[in-house]
């Protein structure tokens, strides 16, 4: 039997109308706008220190994103009573989420069926 699995990943090459009056509208005001898709394929590498990210969606793109434009920008994690706490360095850039519900989408404890790592990481 032929099968064919087709994995389009996030939307078309080409911009809607929203997002070229985002590009619009950030040409107008010195901004830069990033189109949506996967955040290790966006232009993000050329942040300025502190600078102001909006990140439109709450859910598993911010959370590339943020590790994107956080990742090696100097902070680090101090073990606490609590457990690990992080200490910015200051050059972090700075991280507006923006959700049309105004909520992150509810975590899920476990996904079923996922796989499991031999080590018992990501478990």
């Amino acid at each position: 039997m032929d099968k064919a699995v087709l994995a389009t990943g996030h939307g078309s090459l080409e911009p809607d109308e929203g997002q070229l009056a985002s590009l619009w509208h950030a040409d107008d005001h010195g901004l830069r706008y990033v189109p949506p898709g996967p955040a290790a394929e966006m232009a993000l590498d050329d942040l300025p220190p502190g600078a102001e990210v909006a990140v439109r969606g709450f859910g598993l793109t911010f959370c590339d994103v943020m590790r994107a434009v956080t990742l090696g920008g100097g902070g680090r994690f101090v073990p606490t009573p609590a457990g690990l706490r992080y200490l910015p360095s200051g050059d972090e850039p700075r991280l507006l989420a923006l959700s049309r519900g105004g909520l992150p989408f509810l975590a899920r404890r476990e996904v079923p069926d996922s796989p499991r790592r031999p080590d018992g990481c990501g478990s």
